[in-house]
């Protein structure tokens, strides 16, 4: 019987996707980013033989660019393709600008939702509307080592 729960705990594990980030103050995930940026979402398209999600954005706000980057970042951010897999799902269309960062590689931005700087970190909202008023001082105050 035992042999038999182990069977079904065993075949059930592998098609369970959970993305589960640690908390982190704002001031390190800022620093352990190579980007951050305050865009607005033009298109999104589901590469799925890739198994990514791009996003095609506008920079309005540049906080922080990669170490070995010109001051451009390129308007396309791949991340995974769904939020069970830690991908960032953003609304396109409206007002909805949002704060991201990431990870850059050979000029291509990558993001994961563990890689979000988020003021209150049970509420992964990445709206630029839902930061306090004053968050531009607070992440141009930030100084990395």
């Amino acid at each position: 019987m035992f042999f038999c729960y182990l069977l079904i705990i065993f075949a059930i594990i592998p098609s369970i996707s959970v993305c589960l980030c640690a908390p982190s103050p704002v001031n390190a995930t800022f620093c352990q980013a190579d980007w951050v940026s305050r865009v607005y979402v033009n298109s999104t398209e589901l590469l799925i033989e890739k198994h990514i999600r791009q996003y095609t954005v506008t920079h309005l706000e540049v906080f922080k660019y990669p170490s070995n980057a010109t001051r451009e970042l390129s308007p396309e951010i791949r991340t995974a393709p769904f939020d069970s897999f830690c991908g960032v799902m953003l609304e396109l269309g409206g007002d909805n600008e949002f704060l991201l960062s990431g990870k850059e590689s050979n000029g291509t931005l990558t993001m994961e939702i563990c890689d979000q700087i988020v003021p209150k970190p049970k509420n992964v909202e990445l709206k630029w509307e839902k930061y306090p008023v004053n968050f531009t001082e607070t992440l141009e105050s930030i100084e990395c080592d």
